[in-house]
């Protein structure tokens, strides 16, 4: 007969690959929830034909506290340029 302490670990050990296995999962689905909110936002800012530099003023104006990177003409133009 097997001894309970080890009934336990054993059981205890498969519960831990369980929830590795659920973690990496939840990561996978909060990677995908993030892409579909990229999406959805990027389609909202296209939608109203928004640049980026009028979208950062419109942030500014509607959340003046909000910390927004410093878009300027350069860094917009070496986005769009293919590398």
């Amino acid at each position: 007969m097997k001894n309970p302490r080890a009934k336990y670990r054993e059981e205890m050990e498969k519960n831990l690959g369980k929830i590795a296995e659920l973690q990496a999962r939840n990561r996978t689905l909060q990677k995908k929830i993030r892409e579909s909110e990229n999406t959805d936002i990027l389609g909202l800012i296209h939608a109203v034909n928004m640049t980026p530099e009028e979208l950062a003023e419109f942030l500014k104006q509607a959340k003046p506290d909000a910390k927004l990177p410093n878009l300027t003409e350069t860094e917009a133009e070496s986005d769009d340029e293919e590398p």
